[in-house]
């Protein structure tokens, strides 16, 4: 079975980890670059895209295109400055329209 492949796209001194552990790192200081590492490695088809949340706040239009696919899965990941609620705001929905209702927050009627 083949590996699956990943990535990880935001400024590269948020990434220098990412690459030490062999994961494909695009550099992107603008959402414009954002978008094109974005395109390009779906195109690629990689199955695991991570985004730093504000890359990921930058290009929320591009990212929303791909929801409706398997793949890539894209996951907004903190940047070095640290979390601003973008990666945990979007597993709370997930998780809601799962569900029927906010299972993270109490339990709230969300249909």
């Amino acid at each position: 079975m083949p590996r699956a492949k990943m990535a990880a796209i935001g400024p590269a001194d948020c990434l220098k980890a990412f690459n030490a552990l062999g994961i494909e790192v695009r550099a992107a200081q603008t959402g414009e670059e954002a978008a094109r590492a974005l395109n390009d490695l779906a195109r690629e088809q990689y199955a695991i895209i991570l985004i730093t949340e504000d890359e990921a706040g930058r290009i929320s239009d591009v990212i929303a295109r791909y929801r409706r696919e398997l793949f890539p899965a894209i996951i907004p990941i903190p940047n070095a400055s640290g979390a601003s609620g973008l990666g945990m705001g979007n597993v709370r929905k997930n998780a809601a329209l799962a569900a029927g209702s906010d299972i993270l927050l109490g339990g709230k009627e969300v249909l």
